[in-house]
């Protein structure tokens, strides 16, 4: 009875969160739904007092199902030709998801059109840089560093900001760089052109909802979650998967057709306070910037390493800005 009379005030706390979303969400979102109207609440109390007040998501996770396809091949309507007379004259790749266990894994194998032999393959869990650099060697720049170096900074002549993870830490880690002073100096005084990348798009803004550290304010704009209103019901956090994207005439998108697709995996979004310096659009439950831009500055919410042939131009067009 001492338990229940102490966790009284945070039962009645997670009823609401509860009933508020219609039974759609389980310990894990209501924790975190709690931890952001700052109560320190442990996620596995949350999960013993819904279980003792019987209280269960409504929403049952999806079984992962592969697709297993037909026997059937598509009409080649782009007239290709996808054999090969030789070893080594034609290469094909693609990325797929799957699932192990629960976890997200994404595949990406190379194979050989001559006698269909994988040439290469990677496994990634997540998007880190080591992702966009290789991806940067594919369109042709074989000199791109990882560098916190100062010198470093002041001898390139475009800046990539990549990034995963929480705004605040993000920021922290950023000015505690040796290079942040130099990285000013690049983006506001020389004019180098800069690319943010999901997290590092957030970082050029002024603010984020998801902290209380200052952004970086390059671009006038703030990082917001998602209205959860606004969402169609049951549609999750964060935002996982290929989107479509409408974007502005700009060099960074040159080449590509309409509405190309990329791969997103975010719970906040850009939203830039003047619509010119929205560079690209996306619609999630509702229309959201996907991009912005103003003079040098440039970020994109999206990852373009994870998101194949369409993200490779981008970046082909971003190193010959």
């Amino acid at each position: 009875m001492e338990t229940d009379d102490k966790h009284g005030c945070l039962k009645s706390s997670i009823k609401a969160v509860y009933e508020r979303h219609k039974g759609s969400h389980g310990y894990r979102r209501i924790t975190a739904e709690l931890r952001q109207s700052d109560q320190a609440v442990n996620r596995k109390t949350v999960q013993r007092l819904m279980n003792g007040l019987c209280l269960k998501s409504l929403v049952r996770p999806k079984k992962y199902r592969s697709y297993r396809g037909g026997s059937n091949s598509s009409p080649n309507v782009l007239d290709r030709p996808f054999d090969a007379a030789r070893p080594n004259e034609k290469w094909v790749t693609d990325v797929t998801e799957f699932s192990v266990r629960g976890a997200r894994l994404y595949l990406s194998p190379v194979m050989d059109l001559y006698n269909g032999e994988i040439v290469t393959l990677e496994i990634q869990e997540r998007p880190l840089y080591s992702l966009v650099q290789n991806m940067l060697k594919k369109a042709g720049v074989t000199d791109a560093v990882i560098t916190g170096d100062p010198e470093q900074v002041r001898l390139a002549d475009r800046i990539i900001l990549p990034g995963v993870g929480h705004f605040d830490y993000g920021m922290r880690k950023l000015r505690e760089s040796p290079a942040y002073d130099e990285l000013h100096r690049k983006a506001l005084e020389e004019k180098v052109p800069v690319l943010g990348i999901c997290l590092g798009a957030q970082l050029l803004t002024n603010r984020s909802e998801e902290g209380r550290e200052p952004g970086l304010g390059w671009i006038d704009a703030e990082t917001v979650r998602f209205e959860v209103d606004r969402l169609a019901e049951r549609l999750p956090i964060p935002h996982m998967g290929w989107s479509e994207v409408d974007y502005a005439p700009h060099p960074l998108f040159e080449g590509m057709h309409a509405e190309p697709r990329f791969y997103f995996v975010h719970s906040y979004y850009l939203k830039p306070r003047r619509d010119e310096d929205k560079l690209c659009m996306a619609s999630y439950g509702h229309p959201f910037a996907a991009g912005i831009q103003h003079e040098n500055i440039m970020g994109v919410q999206f990852h373009p390493e994870k998101s194949h042939k369409f993200g490779l131009r981008l970046l082909e067009n971003f190193v010959r800005l």
